[in-house]
Order: C-alpha cells, then structure tokens, then sequence
C-alpha cells in the first residue's frame, strides 16, 4: 500500500480528532462563526490534499490548498497564527498516526522523507497565500492613497477642479496626469483648474510635468488654468524660467471657477 493510500483511508477519523483538538488547544477556531461539522469538512479537504502528496514525486496539492486557504482567511481579515497553529497541530498527529501503520524502520525513513517534502512544499504555500492578500491590500490601500491625495472634483458641467496638497515629486506629479486625464475622458471636460494653494514648492521637474499635463489635457480638448499661485512658488518658477506665458492662470480657486464657468457659457449671479 502507498503512503498515501493509508493516509486517505485515516482521513475521516482523523479530521474529527484534530477538530476536537484545536477547539480545545487554539481559541480562535472557537470563535469562529461554524458548527464543528463545518470545521471538520474543512479539515477534510486539507487532509485529502496532503495524502494525494504523499504519492507524488513534486507535492502541490497540498501546497496549492494552504495557499488558497490562507489567501482566503488573510483577505477576511483573520490572522495567520491560527491557521498555523492547526497546519502544525495535525502536521504532528497525522505523523503519529501514519507512522504507527508501517513497521519496518525503511517504511519508517522513507515515509519522513516523503513527509518533510509534502510539509515543507505545504508551508512555502501557506505563507505565500498571506503574502499575496497582504501585498493585494497595500496595493489597495496605496490606491485609495493615492485617490485621497488627490482629488478631482466636478464643479459644474464639464467642470474639473483639482486641488494639489503638499510636496509634489515626479511619481506624484505622474500619477496626477494619468488620473486626470482618465477623468478628463469620461466625464468630457472642458475646463480643469489645478489649485497650487496648498502647494509648497515646486521644481523644474515638476513645473515640467505642470507643463506636460496642460498639454495633455489640451489634445483631449480641455482647457487648463493654474490658480493658487504663491509668490514664492511665482519667483521660483521666473528663476527657473518656466514660461506660463501660454497657460491661463488666476489668483485663486473663485476666480479660477467663475473664469471657467464663463468660458463654458455660465455665471455665477445673486438670487
């Protein structure tokens, strides 16, 4: 009989054991909102995963189970040390257990060899799972990062006003133009208003990438205009030579909007 073999036949047995046993060793499986049969499924297929491995030459059910599994209990929000605690937990029984059917020390040698392998194979997955939610959450996270810092936001028709907060860098400054000009596009703007308010300095390469989203937004057939200009932000880009000369600019966002809403053929008047 192969090591597998034995193993699935124990299977059953063995899931309701270690069911028991972690509700018992590891209080978190006793929080968690399923009855014990539900439990016990799971540790089923878990079981059934690993005892296909221990018949193949290259493991990657079992790897390709804890993988799935910890990606799924990651991205619920559910820590790792758990789900680690029951891997290792029948890890060890299902050792003992498989162990006592084989009596001859090279079963014995041989089925530790094809054991670690499966383990070993199991756990590089397990932790790859959590690995992958983690890196896909940061990524989300950054997106919405991302989105807070700056925003874009409808005025009016074909409207857009996107006040810029803090130090712009060119990763920054790269990710304004793609986004702006996303939006540009699906929402057909006419005019957009770039807020420098609350913009403490600027560089060349950031002028550079001012410049470039204005151009860009003009292909699109929008107009840009610059308001919020500081007088310090004003000297450096004299000094820099940055020419705005092309580029329509006001003092601040009110005028910037009644300039726009003007040019699209609105105003702004008292009731």
């Amino acid at each position: 009989m192969s090591f597998g073999s034995v193993f699935i036949a124990m299977e059953e047995s063995m899931s309701d054991q270690l069911i028991d046993q972690a509700l018992v060793e590891i209080p978190g499986y006793r929080k968690l909102p399923l009855t014990k049969q539900q439990l016990a499924q799971r540790v089923l297929i878990t079981v059934h995963a690993f005892g296909m491995d221990l018949d193949e030459e290259e493991p990657h059910f079992y790897r390709t189970h804890l993988e799935e599994g910890a990606y799924q209990r990651a991205m619920q929000g559910l820590p790792i040390d758990d789900f680690e605690q029951l891997v290792l937990l029948w890890h060890r029984r299902g050792i003992e257990m498989l162990m006592a059917k084989f009596e001859h020390p090279a079963e014995h040698v041989a089925l530790l060899r094809q054991t670690l392998k499966v383990i070993q194979s199991g756990l590089a997955g397990l932790y790859r799972g959590y690995d992958r939610a983690r890196i896909g959450q940061l990524d989300r996270q950054q997106a919405i990062l991302s989105e807070l810092a700056l925003p874009i936001i409808p005025v009016y028709k074909h409207i857009l006003a996107v006040p810029l907060i803090g130090v712009i860098d060119s990763s920054r400054a790269q990710q304004m133009i793609e986004r702006l000009l996303d939006e540009i596009t699906t929402l057909k703007a006419q005019m957009v208003i770039l807020d420098l308010t609350g913009v403490p300095l600027i560089d060349t390469g950031v002028a550079h990438h001012l410049l470039k989203t204005v151009h860009s937004a003009r292909l699109l057939g929008a107009r840009v205009i610059i308001v919020g200009i500081r007088g310090e932000i004003a000297q450096t880009m004299v000094h820099l030579g940055i020419d705005l000369s092309e580029i329509t600019t006001r003092a601040n966002l009110q005028a910037g909007v009644e300039y726009a809403l003007a040019c699209t053929g609105f105003a702004i008047r008292p009731l």
